[in-house]
């Protein structure tokens, strides 16, 4: 692949564009959230709320996940750390058990919702080309797309081999959702393993979504205990995922390059076996960025790693969004001041 000059990153502001109603707050007003799930999960996060849309959705997600791991391994109740001890980890493993349980269920019922709205949409005056996206998508090399949906493909005929389905799609029935790394202005850190790995070497790690990635693209055969056996079928979502973590055939040191280089092409892992990775790219020296629709925090771990240097970036938000909060997330991103904002409506 030839080195790339123009990205686009696309976001869920993208399809909220052309009249798909993928937001959170859809969703949540739904019949497909169920009410036992929605109870538990209100409980949850009534600390951590903001707004009900996609992104607070995995920022919440993300913000539990590290409240354990504060407890744990980093600051404690009184800012001392607890320690990952047996004991403490029969107390609190239960507690990272419930929050992935929840969120992976929620998942799960997003996945049917968005499968019905997308089928209504298209009947949606909105979903159709905007003259002012095609030109932009007609000039790119690469999209890193972190929506499920085929919108790039259905309305602007966009080539698939252009497309980086970076948490899976919809048309091939992987999509995956986890936790991000900590999100943090200056360097990004990762709470999925300190908080369920206490020696880096036991995997267990649930609901980290840069894992889930990697195994989605590479459609592993674990070595033992797959879910797709017939007597795992009824299985809850959390009792799937550990199986799939214990058993993971990738190496600590190969997860451990993927996590640091996610852009890079993969070296081979421990066992021999060939690992693929959809996301490297053959970036060129100095790159022009395109963010539609993407509010950059939830994914800052991954994107803050684009290994060349960015001159110049185009943020196309809708105009309900914060430029302000995008403008200073961006800056600390890319690490340049050379950013444009743009408000984008219908033509």
């Amino acid at each position: 692949m030839s080195s790339i000059r123009k990205l686009i990153i696309i976001g869920n502001g993208f399809d909220l564009h052309h009249g798909i109603k993928s937001g959170f707050a859809d969703f949540y007003n739904s019949s497909f959230m169920s009410e036992d799930i929605k109870n538990v999960y209100e409980i949850m996060t009534e600390q951590l709320r903001s707004g009900y849309s996609w992104y607070d959705f995995e920022e919440e997600y993300r913000k539990l996940i590290e409240v354990e791991s504060d407890i744990l391994g980093n600051k404690g109740y009184d800012g001392k750390t607890l320690g990952l001890t047996e004991g403490n980890l029969k107390i609190y493993k239960p507690r990272i058990d419930m929050i992935n349980y929840i969120f992976q269920s929620i998942f799960q019922q997003f996945i049917q919702y968005l499968k019905s709205t997308l089928h209504d949409s298209k009947n949606n005056p909105n979903f159709r080309d905007d003259s002012c996206l095609q030109s932009i998508l007609d000039e790119t090399d690469q999209i890193i797309n972190f929506n499920y949906t085929s919108t790039l493909s259905d309305i602007y005929d966009v080539p698939e081999n252009k497309i980086i389905f970076v948490h899976g799609s919809l048309k091939k029935n992987n999509p995956i959702l986890g936790h991000s790394n900590y999100y943090d202005s200056t360097t990004p850190q990762n709470y999925g393993f300190r908080v369920i790995i206490p020696d880096l070497r036991t995997l267990a790690l649930l609901g980290d979504k840069n894992l889930q990635r990697i195994e989605m693209w590479n459609e592993f055969k674990f070595k033992s205990g797959s879910f797709s056996e017939e007597k795992d079928i009824n299985l809850s979502p959390i009792e799937k995922m550990k199986i799939i973590r214990n058993n993971s055939p990738l190496s600590i040191d190969t997860i451990q390059h993927l996590f640091d280089k996610p852009f890079s092409n993969i070296v081979h892992n421990s066992n021999n076996q060939n690992v693929k990775n959809e996301l490297a790219i053959d970036f060129s020296k100095e790159l022009e960025v395109f963010v539609i629709g993407h509010g950059l925090k939830s994914d800052f771990d991954l994107l803050s790693k684009i290994p060349v240097t960015v001159k110049k970036v185009t943020i196309l938000k809708r105009s309900i969004d914060s430029g302000e909060d995008l403008l200073k997330t961006a800056k600390s991103l890319f690490k340049t001041d050379n950013i444009y904002l743009k408000d984008y409506e219908w033509d």
